[in-house]
């Protein structure tokens, strides 16, 4: 089948419009933003917990990994924040080892204390287990032949 060469311009119109207008959209996430200068990187080892049943408690020491290119007052908190759970002065990288014990998932926060900025979030989820429901067997058997 044919098409109209008007219908084929104007598709590849539309195509390489669309293109051009993509590639000259400015970005606030450019490397000039003040975000890109202050990257880092808070890290939960390991991610989840497993319980068998609803409301079961979760004990599981954890690793927790900040890492920032630029010196910060640092402090841990547990969203919601109230009492940081940990803080040091003047430091880029740090790894804690934690035992906790939770009945439902966990948010973390690292935030410049001096700033008052947050510097990078991570998650500790608990999850209860889901078995598969397992295929019913179809008694065909010898029987059919």
């Amino acid at each position: 089948m044919k098409r109209p060469a008007f219908a084929i311009s104007l598709t590849t119109y539309l195509l390489v419009g669309s293109c051009c207008l993509a590639t000259q959209q400015e970005h606030s996430w450019s490397a000039d933003s003040p975000i890109e200068k202050m990257k880092a990187s808070l890290t939960i080892r390991p991610t989840t917990c497993v319980v068998k049943q609803q409301g079961q408690i979760c004990k599981q020491a954890i690793t927790i990994l900040f890492v920032s290119q630029q010196q910060h007052n640092l402090c841990i908190y547990q969203v919601p924040k109230e009492n940081p759970l940990w803080c040091k002065e003047q430091t880029s990288e740090i790894e804690l080892n934690v035992k906790i014990t939770a009945n439902k998932s966990i948010q973390l926060q690292a935030v410049d204390e001096d700033k008052g900025l947050v510097l990078a979030t991570s998650s500790f989820t608990h999850s209860v287990f889901e078995p598969v429901d397992k295929k019913k067997r179809r008694n065909y058997g010898l029987g059919i032949l």
